[in-house]
């Protein structure tokens, strides 16, 4: 069929509530288990539609994951002054925290259809090396406008993406986090950030 950006508008549509139909099946069964008959079923289609847009399993997979980067990880602006990096912070963990909650099962369901399924891991591990991509961009912009010390960012990036990746899931599946009246879900929010802001304006 092309690419999304090939589509028709009527297409995009279609497709959506066919990605729609497969996050709320994912959200019953899990991602391992999903099938493409479930998922027709779901968006009251016959099979042969959810073909055209997704030829197989894998294929579905992949767009949930894209999906699920493409909301998590919005950039926000750079700039140099220390309460507004703090700020940019915890708007980009809060954002993924908040993604993270809604699509838990297609995080987690990635996760593990990554262990078992080379093919997927390979896509797992292009998407995760974008974020990390996209932390280590953020902190060259800060750098290059003096806002905070010279460092390689990329081990940075890199601990810091896989990091919030594993104290979600900890958080989501253990209850772990909460402290004081705070919430869990707050106090991660709070400690990534703290934690994301002391790594890039106090290296070692």
């Amino acid at each position: 069929m092309g690419t999304v950006s090939d589509l028709t508008d009527r297409q995009q549509r279609m497709r959506e509530e066919l990605l729609d139909a497969a996050r709320r099946v994912v959200a019953r069964k899990g991602l391992l288990a999903m099938t493409t008959a479930d998922i027709a079923a779901e968006a009251g289609c016959v099979p042969a539609t959810l073909y055209r847009y997704f030829p197989s399993k894998l294929d579905l997979a992949y767009a949930l994951a894209r999906g699920f980067d493409s909301a998590a990880t919005q950039p926000s602006p750079a700039r140099g002054h220390d309460a507004e990096i703090r700020d940019q912070i915890r708007h980009a963990v809060t954002q993924f925290w908040s993604t993270f909650r809604e699509q838990l099962p297609v995080a987690v369901g990635a996760f593990q259809l990554a262990m078992i399924e080379r093919e997927f891991n390979d896509e797992w591990a292009e998407i995760r090396h974008g974020v990390t991509e996209r932390f280590a961009r953020s902190i060259r912009r800060l750098q290059e406008r003096g806002a905070i010390p010279e460092f390689d960012p990329q081990p940075v990036a890199s601990a810091l993406g896989v990091t919030m990746f594993h104290m979600a899931i900890v958080a989501h599946y253990f209850g772990e986090g909460a402290s004081g009246g705070a919430t869990a879900e707050q106090a991660m929010i709070d400690a990534m950030t703290d934690l994301w802001h002391r790594s890039i304006t106090r290296p070692p």
